[in-house]
C-alpha cells in the first residue's frame, strides 16, 4: 500500500526516494490548463500586486536587510523565483494546543454516576454499568483526566499493585480455561474480575475498580486525546497498570499511534523507551510505516504527532500530504510543518524546487518557504478545481443540467470551500426544477445544496419553498395531507405554482367532494350487488316437491 496521499507535489516511497511533481493538466474541451495558467488565474483573483510573468525579474520587490546592506538594490537571478507580496501568500495554520480542556459540570456528574453504579449492591446493575463504559462520548475525556489525577494523588499504589496483580492472574487463568469462541462482551477482564470480588468498604478495592473503569472509558473514546490519557495513566501509576494500558491501546488500533509517537519524546525516559518499543512491536516504528492507514482521522493525528516531536525523518512524508485533496489531511500536514519549524527547512526547499522548478531564494526563512510552497500547492489544486467548475458552467449554458450537477459535485467534493461556490446555487436550482416531476429525491438533494451555497436571500427562499412543496407532495402520496406546509411554501415564494396547484387539489372542500363521490359510488355498487344477489336467490329457489300419487 503506497502511503502518499497528495496527488501532486513531493512524494516519497518506502525507500526514501523522491519523485518530481508532474505538470498539471486538466480536461477542457478547448484547451489544457497548465500551472502557469493556474498562477495567472490565482493572481488575478487574489492580488493585483502579483507578477504577470513567472520568470521576470523582481527588482521592484524589496530584498532582505542583509542583501540591502551588501548591494543596496538586488535583482533575482534566473535560477531564483520571483517573490510575491506577503498579502498574496496563504497564512500558516494555527497549531492545536495540548493543554487539557476543563470539564463541565454535566460531564463530571455523568462520570460520577457511572462510577458509583459500579459499587451498587445489585450484581446485574453493576454488569449493566460496566457494559455502558464502552459507549461513552469523547467529550467526557476531560472529566476522566481530572478524576484520574485526583486518584493518582490519594491512592495507595502499593496496595493497588497487589490487588491488580491478583486480579490479572485470575483473569489470565479464566482466559486460558474459557472457550475460543468467547466474544468481547463476555471475555474475562481485570475490571470484571475486580467486580467479582465485591468489597465496597475497602478503599483500595474501590480505587482499583475506579482506575480500571477509567482506563476502559479512555480506550472506548476512540480519540487521540483518550490515548494520550492512557499514556499518562502508565506514567502516573507505574508498571502494575502497564499491561492493562497496552491492551487498551491495542484495542484502539491506529487511533493510538499519534499518542505513542508523541510519547517517544516523553520527559520520563522509561515511558519514552516503552512507547518506542510498542511502536516497533506494532510494526509502526518508522514514519513510512506509521502513515499506512485508511483511517484519515488517525492519519491526521499521526502527522501532527511527528510535527510535535520534530522528527526530521518524517519531514518529506509530511510535506507530501500538504497538497492532499482531503482538507482534513492537508490541514494536519501544514500544522505539522509549522511545528517542525526550522527542522524541515531543507526538505521544504527541495519540495519547492520540485514543484516550481527553481530553487527558492536564499534569504527565505522556513516560514516564508512554507508559505510560498503552500501557495504553489493551492494554485495547482484550485486550478484543477476551477477547470471542473468551468466545465459545469458550459454544461449550464447548453442546458445539460445533469452534467452540470455532476461537475459541480466534483468541485465541492475536492474543495467544499471553493470561493465561487455561490455561483453554483442558480444552476442547482434549475436542476431541481427540472427533476421535480421525475426524481423528487434528486431534486431535494439539489435544493439542499442551493440553501447551503446561495448568497442570495431570494433564491434561498425559493429553494426552501420548492423543497417544502416536494416534501408535501411525497407525504400526500403516502396518504398524509400537509396543507400547512404548502401554505408556508407559498408564503416563502408566492410565485410557486406547484405549491398553489397542489394546495388546490388538497383543499378540504375538494377532498370532501371527492370522498362524497366515492361514497355514492360505493353505495350504488353495494345496492346493485344486493339486488343481484336477491335475484339470483329467487331464480335458484328449489321447486316444490309433489307428493306421490295415492294407489288406486
Amino acid at each position: 500500500m503506497v502511503f502518499v496521499a497528495a496527488t501532486k507535489g513531493v512524494a516519497e516511497t518506502k525507500t526514501g526516494h523522491r519523485h518530481s511533481a508532474d505538470r498539471v493538466h486538466f480536461a477542457d474541451s478547448s484547451r489544457q490548463w497548465s500551472s502557469d495558467d493556474a498562477a495567472k488565474w490565482w493572481s488575478s483573483d487574489h492580488s493585483s500586486a502579483s507578477s504577470k510573468d513567472h520568470h521576470s525579474s523582481a527588482s521592484s520587490i524589496p530584498s532582505s536587510a542583509a542583501d540591502a546592506e551588501g548591494s543596496g538594490s538586488s535583482s533575482v537571478t534566473r535560477n531564483e523565483p520571483e517573490a510575491l507580496p506577503e498579502s498574496a501568500l496563504p497564512a500558516l495554520p494555527e497549531v492545536p494546543r495540548l493543554e487539557p480542556q476543563q470539564p463541565n459540570a454535566e460531564d463530571i456528574q455523568e462520570l460520577s454516576a457511572k462510577l458509583n453504579g459500579l459499587f451498587a449492591d445489585d450484581a446485574e446493575a453493576r454488569d449493566s454499568v460496566m457494559s455502558e463504559l464502552v459507549e461513552i462520548q469523547p467529550r467526557i475525556v476531560p472529566a476522566v483526566h481530572q478524576r484520574m489525577l485526583q486518584l493518582a494523588e490519594h491512592a495507595d499504589k502499593e496496595k493497588m499493585k497487589r490487588l491488580f496483580g491478583e486480579a490479572r492472574h485470575e483473569t489470565l487463568t479464566r482466559r486460558g480455561s474459557s472457550s475460543a469462541a468467547a466474544t468481547a462482551a463476555n471475555e474475562p477482564s481485570v475490571l470484571k474480575t475486580l467486580l467479582g470480588t465485591f468489597s465496597p468498604k475497602d478503599p483500595t478495592w474501590r480505587d482499583s475498580v475506579t482506575l480500571a473503569a477509567l482506563v476502559r472509558m479512555l480506550s472506548a473514546s476512540g480519540t487521540v486525546e483518550g490515548a494520550r490519557e492512557l499514556v499518562i495513566v502508565y506514567a502516573k501509576f507505574g508498571e502494575f497498570v502497564r499491561v492493562e494500558v497496552q491492551q487498551r491501546l491495542s484495542d484502539m488500533k491506529d487511533r493510538a499511534l499519534g499518542a505513542l509517537i508523541e510519547a517517544r519524546r516523553h520527559p520520563a525516559e522509561k515511558v519514552a523507551r516503552w512507547a518506542s518499543l510498542r511502536l516497533d512491536q506494532m510494526g509502526r516504528a518508522i514514519p513510512s510505516e506509521s502513515v499506512r492507514t485508511s483511517d484519515f482521522e488517525a492519519l491526521g493525528d499521526i502527522l501532527r504527532a511527528y510535527g510535535r516531536i520534530r522528527d526530521p525523518d518524517a519531514a518529506r512524508i509530511i510535506i507530501s500530504f500538504a497538497n492532499s485533496e482531503r482538507t482534513q489531511l492537508r490541514l494536519a500536514a501544514r500544522q505539522s510543518i509549522v511545528m517542525l519549524g526550522s527542522v524541515g527547512l531543507w526538505q521544504l526547499r527541495d519540495a519547492y524546487e520540485d514543484v516550481v522548478g527553481k530553487r527558492p531564494r536564499r534569504d527565505w526563512t522556513w516560514e516564508r518557504t512554507a508559505r510560498e510552497l503552500f501557495g504553489e500547492f493551492d494554485r495547482l489544486r484550485l486550478a484543477r478545481v476551477y477547470g471542473t467548475f468551468v466545465d459545469g458552467e458550459r454544461h449550464l449554458e447548453k442546458g445539460e443540467l445533469e452534467l452540470m450537477g455532476h461537475s459541480y459535485d466534483l468541485v465541492l467534493a475536492k474543495d467544499p470551500l471553493f470561493e465561487k461556490r455561490s455561483q453554483m446555487a442558480a444552476g442547482y436550482f434549475r436542476l431541481a426544477q427540472a427533476l421535480r416531476d421525475t426524481n423528487a429525491t434528486a431534486a431535494l438533494e439539489a435544493l439542499t445544496r442551493v440553501e447551503r451555497l446561495s448568497s442570495d436571500p431570494a433564491l434561498s427562499k425559493q429553494a426552501q419553498s420548492l423543497a417544502s412543496t416536494l416534501r408535501a407532495v411525497q407525504s400526500a402520496s403516502r396518504g398524509v395531507v400537509d396543507v400547512d406546509r404548502l401554505r408556508a411554501a407559498l408564503e416563502l415564494d408566492p410565485s410557486n405554482t406547484l405549491a398553489r396547484q397542489t394546495l388546490v387539489k388538497l383543499q378540504p372542500s375538494n377532498l370532501v367532494n371527492r370522498y362524497s363521490s366515492v361514497r355514492w359510488i360505493a353505495s350504488a355498487v353495494i345496492a346493485f350487488a344486493g339486488v343481484l344477489s336477491a335475484l339470483l336467490i329467487w331464480l335458484r329457489r328449489p321447486k316444490p316437491i309433489e307428493p306421490p300419487a295415492e294407489p288406486q
